[in-house]
């Protein structure tokens, strides 16, 4: 669950191009890591934090158990919470990300 909500925020493809690119290439040679289109999704993942629309997965209202949805919850969002550190330690020099990895694990919580 936590891929797919990666997916549908934008971030798993900017994830697997920093992942994918070499190390001794500049950011800048990465399409996906352009500082224009990362910090527009950047800000639409910050958005979706501020909203609540992270975590809104269908798949988690099917759990029965609140106990078993809340930890399902908590799961998926430690692993957008470490994806995002991640990215965030990856792009730091583009200066393009707002928020730290702790202020997003807090707005996840």
């Amino acid at each position: 669950q936590a891929a797919a909500a990666l997916a549908k925020l934008g971030l798993a493809e900017r994830l697997e191009a920093l992942r994918a690119k070499p190390a001794d290439a500049p950011l800048s040679s990465v399409p996906e890591l352009h500082p224009v289109s990362l910090a527009a999704t950047l800000r639409s993942f910050y958005n979706s934090l501020f909203t609540g629309a992270v975590l809104a997965l269908p798949v988690f209202e099917r759990i029965g158990n609140r106990t078993l949805r809340a930890e399902a919850r908590s799961g998926v969002a430690g692993k957008i919470a470490v994806a995002y550190g991640e990215l965030y330690e990856g792009v730091k020099e583009l200066d393009v990300a707002t928020h730290t990895p702790d202020q997003v694990r807090t707005l996840l919580e």
